[in-house]
């Protein structure tokens, strides 16, 4: 086990430890708490890795990352700056007073080997069963993760995405920048969901959905193609001819695509995204 600390920090701890063992690690860890407070009131050393936590051989979890009790990391992975791992999920329900009443997340975290999570990350542990991120998962910089999840092995999960609670997601899939998963959704083995996708229905083995909300781009493809938005290629793709206001225009000052300014104009009306945008010159 690697972990980067410097005097002062939590103890980093690997296994079981006997009663002893565990009585003397408490004190120590409560004196070098109390020293590092001293020494620089509100700072941290280090990453901190509760006592309860399991580090598998060679993994390096960077300073500031936070590591708490019921977290099991495989072996060979890399824990980011400012990554948290194992922070209680959002979830309640409401008492008889009508006020919001958390519900304890009793289960833990699950890592499996050569995992890499990038700066900023934040993945809850489980309400009624472990998160779990599969073997040779790679996990971008300010990704959520949320209760109950399980990621299957080699996915990859791109900045700033969302996995809301007890998501399914299989083998070798592609989770794009921004997308968002409602919660519950099941994504198969090698599916993708785009950049900024919205996610709301189950996305099928080796399927891509884009858009919001998120749906299979090939029937999103034969839609336009039905509906006369040109060969599919992209919602622009329609050949017009010039508009007769553009004629007299030097070639620099003509629509890109010749009549890139109807096609939006029939885009726009049609409620396509992005078509609001003008036309560029060359």
């Amino acid at each position: 086990m690697t972990v980067e600390w410097k005097e002062g920090a939590l103890l980093p701890y690997m296994g079981k430890l006997t009663v002893q063992q565990d009585e003397f690690l408490n004190k120590r860890q409560q004196e070098l708490r109390l020293a590092e407070e001293a020494a620089k009131p509100g700072w941290t050393y280090g990453p901190s890795v509760d006592l309860k936590a399991t580090i598998g051989e060679r993994t390096t979890i960077h300073p500031s990352a936070v590591v708490l009790s019921g977290v099991t990391i495989g072996n060979d992975c890399i824990i980011g700056p400012n990554v948290v791992i194992g922070s209680q999920g959002f979830g309640y329900e409401k008492g008889a007073s009508g006020e919001w009443l958390f519900r304890e997340h009793l289960y833990g975290v699950t890592i499996g080997d050569r995992v890499a999570i990038g700066a900023g990350t934040v993945i809850d542990r489980g309400r009624y069963r472990d998160t779990v991120i599969g073997a040779g998962t790679k996990i971008d910089a300010n990704v959520f993760i949320a209760h109950n999840c399980i990621l299957g092995k080699r996915c990859l999960v791109i900045a700033n995405s969302q996995i809301s609670g007890s998501c399914e997601i299989g083998d070798d899939c592609h989770i794009g920048p921004a997308a968002m998963l409602t919660d519950h959704i099941k994504v198969g083995d090698e599916g993708r969901c785009g950049m900024g996708a919205v996610v709301v229905r189950d996305v099928p083995a080796g399927v891509t959905v884009v858009g919001n909300p998120a749906r299979d781009i090939e029937e999103r493809r034969r839609a336009k193609i039905a509906e006369g938005m040109g060969d599919g290629s992209d919602e622009f793709s329609l050949p017009f001819p010039r508009p007769e206001g553009f004629a007299g225009l030097p070639e620099h000052h003509q629509p890109r695509g010749g009549g890139e300014l109807e096609q939006r104009q029939r885009a726009a009306n049609q409620g396509w995204m992005g078509a609001a945008r003008g036309p560029r010159g060359r």
